[in-house]
């Protein structure tokens, strides 16, 4: 008898699975890995010929597509793909919300649309194939759902809060881009003032009337918003100049016609001109006024001159040419003190001399002194050397053990009738030079076979070498 069998639809995958009828009411394994319970077949009905109603061949195959999409179920996913590519996407969304917000905010909205639309009827099949749901278990695609949703959420308000961000970060900058170009007109506006301001300063200051330039200047320099003030710097600047010059001109005239005093002022006013930078004649001029002035300068430079050039000054009264002005009343006063002093000079500057002789003279005596003590220390550690030398030369003719003299051992082992019977008892030795003089005393057995004592003296060289027997005794 054939065995027979039920057909069955797979409520996971909705494949056709076919099972002996003993089966019915266990469970068995798909190939898509779905447990199903193997259904009771249903019962069949009779109709009257009457009753039974046509069908085209088109209808009865429509009718089979449906019924096989009702039973159908949307596999559940198994895979974890699809959950690792969307948490990485919705990472990567959150990040770049600050960059693009338009990312996550309509990524956002888009999985809100598809949740949304896993309750249409008509669209819900879009949303459970792209959002893996699976409507056989509901409570676990409603868990998924409501996941989706709170995700989509978070991305729609990430995106929003990063929109937000980026119009109140362009607003900022779009206010301190017209707070810069703003800034820009006024400091324009007020650099144009300043430069109107120099000018009608110079024009003043030409005229004359130097306290309304300096009036006009300090205006300028005053101006609200003013980024470029080079030109008050720079009319300030040269009117200072003129300033130092004309005073330096003045003390010149001064100097010239034997006035030093005034001389003396006018350049010390000059000097003190502020915002002024051509003052190297005023600083000439007040040098050379003291020189010819300041006795301590004068008495600095003649100690300082050469020996030719001071004795020229002496003996020729030809003035150096760091004393020399070129101006007459000055190099006349210079030359004045000049003769009056030259005599103490003199005597300084071979005082000096001699000092300066005495202390290269110690110098060399201290020079010569340390030579010899480095030589003495040398030839003392040569010397050591030489007897450290000499003393490890003689010691290694002794014996570490008992210290006796090798060579002079040998000696009186061939001398003695048992030599098996030498004991050692003491060795001194007297240095000589160059030569040692050992006395070796030992105890051994003499021709009757007594032990007795002896003494031994000889004539040893610093290699060990024994020269002779100076001496012998019981």
């Amino acid at each position: 008898m054939s065995q027979e069998f039920i057909t069955f639809m797979c409520a996971s995958c909705g494949k056709s699975i076919k099972a002996p009828m003993s089966m019915i009411g266990k469970r068995g394994k798909c190939k898509c890995g779905a447990v199903n319970v193997v259904p009771e077949p249903e019962p069949l009905v009779t109709f009257e010929e009457a009753d039974v109603p046509h069908y085209s061949s088109q209808a009865v195959v429509k009718s089979v597509k449906a019924r096989r999409a009702s039973v159908a179920q949307p596999r559940e996913p198994r895979s974890r793909k699809h959950r690792v590519w969307l948490a990485l996407f919705v990472v990567a969304a959150l990040i770049a919300a600050p960059f693009m917000p338009k990312l996550p905010l309509w990524f956002g909205i888009v999985l809100l649309a598809l949740c949304v639309a896993a309750f249409i009827p008509r669209v819900q099949g879009v949303s459970h194939r792209l959002l893996k749901l699976n409507p056989a278990e509901k409570w676990r695609s409603g868990l998924r759902l409501a996941m989706y949703g709170l995700i989509s959420l978070v991305l729609v308000l990430a995106g929003w809060s990063g929109l937000a961000s980026k119009a109140e970060e362009q607003r900022i900058a779009a206010k301190q881009a017209a707070e810069k170009a703003e800034q820009e007109r006024l400091a324009k506006v007020a650099n144009a003032e300043v430069v109107t301001l120099v000018t009608e300063a110079e024009r003043a200051w030409k005229q004359g009337n130097s306290n309304r330039a300096e009036d006009k200047l300090k205006t300028a320099s005053m101006t609200p918003n003013a980024s470029n003030l080079s030109p008050v710097r720079q009319l300030r600047t040269r009117m200072a100049n003129a300033e130092v010059e004309t005073l330096t001109g003045e003390a010149i005239k001064a100097v010239k016609g034997g006035d030093i005093d005034t001389a003396k002022a006018k350049v010390k006013t000059a000097l003190a001109v502020p915002h002024a930078d051509a003052i190297a004649a005023a600083r000439k001029l007040d040098e050379q006024i003291g020189n010819a002035t300041d006795s301590t300068r004068i008495r600095a430079v003649l100690m300082d001159l050469p020996d030719g050039a001071f004795r020229e000054l002496k003996e020729k009264g030809k003035m150096p040419s760091d004393l020399v002005s070129g101006y007459e009343g000055l190099d006349s006063r210079t030359a004045d003190f000049c003769k009056a002093h030259i005599a103490e000079v003199a005597e300084a500057r071979e005082r000096r001399r001699l000092e300066k002789l005495k202390v290269e003279r110690e110098a060399a005596e201290a020079a010569r002194k340390a030579e010899a003590e480095r030589k003495a220390r040398e030839r003392a550690a040569a010397e050591a050397k030489r007897k450290e030398e000499r003393k490890r030369r003689i010691e290694t003719n002794f014996s570490g053990w008992d210290g006796s003299h090798r060579g002079l051992t040998k000696v009186i082992k061939a001398s003695m009738n048992n030599p098996k019977s030498y004991e050692h008892v003491e060795t001194v030795y007297w240095d000589r030079g160059d030569h040692l003089i050992v006395q070796t005393t030992f105890r051994g057995t003499n021709a009757f076979g007594g032990v007795v004592t002896n003494w031994v003296k000889a004539k040893v060289d610093l290699d060990g070498n024994v020269l002779a027997v100076i001496g012998r005794g019981p």
